[in-house]
């Protein structure tokens, strides 16, 4: 980043953190609307980027494993614990981990504080995955198409970075239009389910293995297969009990 200046920025780093301003300002003005207290909302969010932080990098190493069984030594177990990077549903159930459990200590209404920040994880996200596209990681597989990029490797390739980056902010603008007229709905229940069935599929165009793939599927995939699971089976008791 910014090689004519010889200045050298992590591009992934960078916009994570603008990703973060972002959101945390969006949140913040949002704290009135959802009558949340404000020193509330940033002792959580201070919670959530610790545990977000941690999440990602446990489900990264995690992602890693297959790897490090054909290739084990300390060295690259602790090179994978310190120079590793990051994944997103990691950092999401982190978050996710962070919210309830501030919550939980508190004592306050859960659906306010999800539905508040519903549409803050699109927005964020969006922003991370404007990183990787500027980093070169994460990249599409090798495709000859019209919808492509052109990489440093002189290759062709399904821009999936850019994809998602268009598809986090439609999805931020639909939930945060939509808060407006259906507030009493479980908006980050809806992203949840919303994201994981995009994630599943737009993971098929990926083309970097070192997200780990077990069984032909990758981490991100048996996550967003958890999740759908997951709101399935309340979507079929609370269909039983009715």
């Amino acid at each position: 980043m910014f090689p004519t200046i010889h200045l050298v920025l992590p591009s992934y780093a960078v916009f994570a953190v603008i990703g973060g301003i972002v959101a945390f300002s969006f949140l913040y003005v949002r704290t009135k609307i959802f009558d949340i207290d404000k020193l509330d909302y940033i002792k959580m969010f201070v919670i959530c980027v610790l545990f977000g932080f941690l999440g990602s990098r446990i489900v990264y190493f995690l992602s890693r494993l297959t790897w490090l069984a054909n290739h084990y030594s300390l060295h690259n177990i602790f090179s994978i614990i310190i120079d590793g990077g990051f994944v997103y549903y990691g950092g999401l159930i982190g978050v996710l981990i962070g919210v309830k459990i501030y919550c939980g200590i508190k004592k306050l209404n859960y659906l306010p504080i999800k539905n508040m920040i519903a549409p803050a994880i699109p927005l964020f996200h969006a922003f991370g995955r404007i990183g990787c596209f500027m980093a070169g990681c994460c990249f599409g597989s090798r495709l000859e198409k019209p919808l492509v990029v052109f990489d440093t490797f002189v290759l062709y390739r399904v821009p999936v970075q850019l994809i998602e980056v268009l598809f986090e902010f439609i999805l931020f603008l639909i939930i945060y239009v939509s808060q407006k007229k259906y507030e009493k709905f479980d908006w980050l229940k809806i992203y949840l389910i919303t994201y994981a069935l995009f994630r599943f599929v737009i993971e098929f165009l990926r083309g970097d293995t070192i997200r780990g793939i077990i069984f032909g599927i990758s981490t991100s995939q048996i996550i967003s297969i958890l999740f759908l699971t997951y709101y399935l089976i309340l979507f079929l008791k609370r269909k039983r009990c009715e």
